[in-house]
């Protein structure tokens, strides 16, 4: 599996090389090996410029092309539940560099310091809230427990998801049975538990001290695995998608439309969509009003048809 995930990715390589356009923003990378962004302003250009990628491969030949070696495929558990756009610009010691200051990544947050610090170590062993710039936490949110938040009744109708949240309502277990790897010409016994999963996730980024506040929203279309959790699976899949709808941020009131017209991805590993993207000043923390409607399916590479299955209908 893995040998047929290589080649892939050395024809993607080809591919691209080939390509006469490189709509890539210059990035370049120190000599610590952490990437280099004049300013917040030029490291969110990058972020929304990576966030509209929506493959681990894309990503991938992007860090690649700048010999930048990222946390893009760390099997840190600590860094799943954020986005790939940000693992992707991280280096192996969770860092970038922003303006006059090394930025470190820790639990959700991103510390600044002095970029000719001479302690750097001995910072990172003493941090101190004084030092964060932005704050990002994703945690799983309940439907019922948005419906019961009070704070939320006085919005528009629609579904309405918090800050550095997650619904993901629908998800499909199964027994996966077998495997064709990408381009193999007969399939392979592979048994085990999986999960079809379709989320819809908001990161946003708290600036320090605030109240300024940059939200991306994302639609995931993702395979789990389980072992005494569930964890990320690498099984290649057929990923057909047909969705619109609006987001709406709040307070506020910025948003916009969005539509997936109908696209099919073969061979495929997860699929990441954004949706929408919106900075400013809110006098509270912000929450998305999003509707959508369409359907996503999802089928493991040469598995049982009957393991095939679609979400449709009013997905949000």
């Amino acid at each position: 599996m893995k040998k047929s995930f290589f080649y892939y990715l050395f024809f993607c390589v080809i591919a691209l090389s080939c390509s006469k356009e490189d709509s890539n923003q210059v990035v370049p990378l120190s000599n610590d090996g952490r990437l280099i962004f004049e300013n917040s302003e030029d490291f969110h250009k990058t972020f929304l410029e990576l966030s509209k990628m929506s493959s681990k491969d894309e990503l991938y030949l992007w860090a690649q092309s700048k010999n930048h070696n990222s946390l893009l495929y760390s099997e840190e558990s600590s860094l799943e539940k954020y986005p790939d756009a940000l693992r992707v610009i991280l280096n192996k010691d969770f860092e970038c560099e922003v303006g006059d200051s090394i930025i470190w990544f820790k639990d959700g947050n991103f510390y600044a310091f002095p970029k000719h610090s001479q302690n750097l170590n001995e910072l990172k062993r003493n941090f101190t809230t004084e030092f964060i710039i932005w704050s990002i936490n994703s945690k799983v949110v309940s439907d019922s427990e948005l419906s019961g938040d009070n704070s939320l009744k006085s919005l528009p109708s629609g579904f309405k998801l918090r800050m550095n949240s997650i619904s993901a309502p629908h998800q499909h277990e199964f027994n996966q049975q077998w495997y064709q790897p990408c381009g193999a010409t007969q399939r392979e016994k592979n048994v085990g538990k999986r999960k079809y999963v379709h989320e819809i996730v908001d990161v946003t980024f708290a600036s320090y001290p605030g109240p300024v506040y940059t939200s991306y929203l994302y639609l995931k279309v993702k395979l789990e695995w389980k072992g005494t959790r569930w964890r990320p699976a690498s099984e290649k899949r057929n990923i057909s998608i047909s969705v619109s709808g609006n987001a709406i941020r709040y307070p506020g009131g910025s948003g916009n439309d969005f539509a997936i017209p109908y696209k099919t991805f073969e061979c495929s590993g997860d699929q990441v969509f954004l949706l929408s993207s919106v900075v400013g000043a809110t006098p509270i923390a912000p929450y998305w009003i999003v509707s959508m409607e369409g359907s996503i399916t999802q089928q493991i590479l040469g598995d049982n048809p009957a393991n095939k299955w679609t979400s449709s209908g009013r997905l949000w």
